[in-house]
Order: structure tokens, then C-alpha cells, then sequence
């Protein structure tokens, strides 16, 4: 039997806010994977400039 505008009785209503729940989901996954990216180049960066160093100073250690 239906109810509320077709949605079964025996469920409950899921509040409006879910769509907002949604897109800050989708808005924080997008932010992370960013965040991620930053620092998969940070991590490449201080590789080379460790190298560079490497280069410039034999005798150093990082």
C-alpha cells in the first residue's frame, strides 16, 4: 500500500537535506582527490630537489 505520494508506507521519508548531503559529498571527494594530486607533486618535487642537492653537495645526506 502507498502512501505520501506513491513511496510505500512501511519506509521511512528521507529529508530534503539529502540532496544537499549529496553535493557536499561530491564537493569534499572533489576537494581529497585535489588535495591528493598537490601532494603527489609535492612528493615529485622534493624528489628532484633532493637529486639537485644530491648533485651540488656529494658529501650530504637528506
Amino acid at each position: 500500500m502507498t502512501s505520501n505520494g506513491g513511496q510505500p508506507s512501511g519506509l521511512p521519508r528521507v529529508p530534503a537535506g539529502r540532496d544537499d548531503l549529496r553535493g557536499l559529498t561530491r564537493q569534499l571527494v572533489r576537494v581529497v582527490h585535489v588535495l591528493e594530486l598537490e601532494g603527489n607533486a609535492l612528493r615529485e618535487a622534493n624528489g628532484v630537489l633532493a637529486q639537485d642537492l644530491a648533485a651540488r653537495c656529494p658529501g650530504r645526506r637528506g
